[in-house]
């Protein structure tokens, strides 16, 4: 993965805690279930395996689900996270692009597709950092 998606997932945790500390409950456990479901084919995807499981059509509607919600909760607070809300709100835009590109993909196929993965460059992250 590039790392200057683990740079700005650090850059923006405090703003993403603060959201998530106030959100309606639901949201969080959606979101834990999310990492829970998808952390072990990371993890294999990273140690060289090929993850072959399909992301379905509900998988994805499962994820942009979870993404408009967690978008309203960051506006709600972004008088709390100020110049952060901005570069969130691109973030998960950004994100929720990739997820409708990965539909009947295996997981590793979206991933070496994606613009996370190494070489790949996302274009907003690119305009942030002229910013």
């Amino acid at each position: 993965l590039e790392d200057g998606y683990v740079t700005r997932y650090y850059d923006n945790s405090p703003a993403l805690t603060l959201v998530l500390s106030r959100a309606d409950p639901d949201l969080v456990k959606d979101g834990a279930q999310l990492l829970s479901r998808y952390s072990l084919p990371v993890g294999m995807h990273v140690q060289g395996m090929d993850v072959g499981t399909v992301i379905s059509k509900q998988d994805v509607e499962e994820a942009l689900s979870f993404t408009e919600r967690l978008k309203r909760d960051v506006m709600k607070n972004r008088d709390a996270i100020g110049e952060s809300t901005e570069a969130i709100i691109a973030f998960v835009d950004e994100f929720e692009g990739q997820v409708k590109a990965s539909e009947d993909k295996t997981f590793s196929e979206a991933l070496k597709s994606s613009i996370y993965y190494e070489g790949g460059q996302s274009r907003i992250y690119q305009e942030i950092e002229e910013k």
